[in-house]
């Protein structure tokens, strides 16, 4: 099931990376107005273990074409590794999530590290 999930990729330590992921219609594929939606959450789990990220606060972004984005801090994004990753956003009470994604944190050849 997880390899047919798409995949956004950062890097160990990469805390000034802005992470961006589209709400799209997943029968359409037509892109998701969040203009009426006033606030967003990312938690990001360990296949099969913890939340490495847990109802993090995301920014939903200016206009109708469906964006949000978030940052991970050096802990969240402090370990190699796949992240079954969820994004929700809520309208009052009301809420909806965008697809299931695999957040990827690769270690970077960094000689410097």
């Amino acid at each position: 099931m997880f390899e047919d999930l798409r995949r956004l990729h950062t890097y160990v330590g990469a805390t000034l990376r802005v992470l961006r992921v589209q709400f799209r219609n997943p029968d359409t594929g037509a892109v998701v107005d969040l203009s009426g939606y006033d606030s967003a959450k990312v938690s990001a789990q360990e296949p099969g273990g913890d939340y490495r990220v847990s109802a993090k606060t995301a920014t939903i972004e200016a206009g109708t074409d469906g964006w949000v984005n978030f940052t991970l801090d050096a802990t969240e994004g402090g370990t190699k590794g796949d992240l079954f990753t969820q994004v929700k956003v809520y309208s009052g009470a009301d809420f909806d999530y965008c697809d299931e994604f695999i957040l990827e944190v690769r270690q970077a050849r960094d000689s410097e590290a």
